[in-house]
């Protein structure tokens, strides 16, 4: 029993003291300000996607993935100079007194003031906006802007409590607190971020089945002079293709023109009259695309169908 006690006291002395105490402080203000900014960024990106009915462009992406991974390294290194950082002010009063200390808490109130300050700018612009009536309904700027705007003010002022008054809050409350809304937070924008990047992936590979696909088209139609009937009339080994060639559309024209269409889960290009035209091309520009249905016009021959009107398919 002495044993054990011996090693939860040592235990309790090493979350509770550093010699090496200007450089935990620096390394607690400065990761969890860092940390902080990264939950904000979370907020909005999470309330932005549900109003964006599944997207949220800007956030939700690749780099989600990567905030997220170094997040869940960086957030508990963070908590842990917090905790012995704060744990040696507690055991030494004599280092709150110090210069080292005083400058380094100033720039911690500093900057998550600052930060604070203009989140709660934005909540308060928002509401302008929604009393004159803006571009977005009131729910939408309620959603998108106001909501995270206030949790991200409340969320830097409680960093600036934390660090300035014992009283408000315990460090290892306010560290397993403020691991909790980390964890949350960032395990919803890996949730989101993931299935949008995972349906990017996929509309890859169906770029690339359709350029197999109109490769294949272009060399049959060479070596008869007519479109095949339907895709099934293709050779493709087992492994050729990310899909089955069922997924895709195919729809055979005279002219050795044709359409190829496939359902895509996401848009790549905010100029969508460029997939009204009605002219055809011999190489699709398969990776932009819009959301859902999209068929794309081209020709198996490399000559203009205008000029050469005779190449009709039997």
């Amino acid at each position: 029993m002495a044993k054990l006690g011996a090693n939860s006291t040592t235990q309790h002395a090493w979350l509770s003291q550093t010699k090496l105490y200007g450089f935990e402080l620096f390394m607690a203000a400065f990761g969890l300000t860092v940390a902080a900014i990264v939950i904000d960024y979370g907020l909005f990106a999470f309330f932005n996607y549900l109003m964006s009915e599944g997207s949220a462009e800007g956030y939700i992406g690749e780099g989600s993935l990567v905030i997220v991974a170094a997040m869940v390294i960086w957030l508990p290194l963070a908590l842990l100079f917090y905790l012995r950082s704060r744990g040696e002010q507690v055991r030494n009063a004599k280092r709150t007194s110090s210069t080292l200390h005083k400058v380094m808490i100033s720039i911690l109130l500093f900057v998550n003031i600052l930060l604070a300050a203009g989140a709660a700018f934005a909540a308060v612009y928002s509401l302008f906006q929604i009393a004159i009536g803006a571009d977005m309904t009131p729910g939408e700027m309620l959603m998108r802007v106001t909501v995270p705007a206030l949790l991200m003010a409340l969320l830097h002022a409680w960093v600036c409590f934390a660090f300035s008054s014992v009283r408000f809050a315990g460090r290892r409350v306010f560290a397993m607190s403020f691991l909790g809304i980390g964890v949350v937070v960032m395990a919803a924008l890996l949730l989101v971020s993931f299935g949008t990047v995972r349906a990017t992936a996929m509309d890859d590979h169906r770029e690339d089945d359709l350029r197999m696909i109109s490769d294949a088209i272009r060399d049959d139609y060479r070596a008869s002079r007519e479109l095949p009937l339907s895709l099934t009339d293709l050779d493709f080994e087992a492994d050729d293709l990310r899909f089955d060639v069922d997924d895709y559309y195919y729809d055979r024209q005279s002219l050795g023109r044709y359409e190829l269409c496939a359902d895509f889960a996401a848009d790549t290009s905010d100029d969508y009259t460029r997939y009204d035209v009605e002219e055809y091309s011999t190489y699709g520009d398969f990776s932009s695309h819009r959301e859902g249905r999209q068929c794309f016009k081209l020709r198996a021959n490399s000559y203009s169908t205008y000029d050469y009107g005779d190449r009709i398919d039997s």
